[in-house]
């Protein structure tokens, strides 16, 4: 076995904690508590103004039921995770939804979000992480209310 290869009992004990990490999820997410509600108040006041997407890391059916149980899934187009990586995710959307690269936003909280804008030439917003700062001379969001989506560097 080379070491990238599992036992059966590292495979068992996987497929264990995804399990229960999935009864944790189903369990929480009727508690609208855990949203971060200034985020969920910029979308809702920006909903009718501009197409929103999801495009996460996060497993896709996982993510489609979380959103569904809080009420938060209408506010999107359409939300996308895993297996597909996002670099693809957001290719995909440019190239078959005919956006105007210069007028697509990327608002994101990981480096995966920041190469997935570097690769398909767009916009970035980081927020909620310091780690971004290091990284881009973009906007950075610290909160918000205070977005002005229509800017772009």
């Amino acid at each position: 076995m080379n070491r990238f290869e599992m036992s059966r009992y590292q495979r068992k004990r996987l497929k264990n904690l995804q399990i229960d990490f999935y009864e944790i999820m189903m369990d929480n997410m009727e508690y609208e508590e855990l949203l971060i509600h200034e985020t969920v108040d910029f979308i809702k006041k920006h909903l009718k103004k501009y197409d929103m997407y999801i495009f996460s890391g996060s497993d896709q059916t996982e993510l489609r039921m979380l959103f569904s149980g809080l009420g938060i899934d209408a506010y999107f187009i359409s939300i996308n995770g895993s297996p597909t990586p996002r670099k693809e995710l957001v290719k995909y959307l440019s190239k078959h939804h005919n956006y105007d690269n210069d007028k697509v936003i990327l608002i994101g909280d990981s480096i995966n979000d920041y190469d997935s804008v570097k690769e398909n030439d767009i916009s970035f917003f980081g927020y909620n992480n310091r780690e971004i700062e290091k990284l881009t001379d973009e906007n950075l969001v610290e909160n918000f209310p205070d977005v002005n989506v229509l800017s772009r560097k």
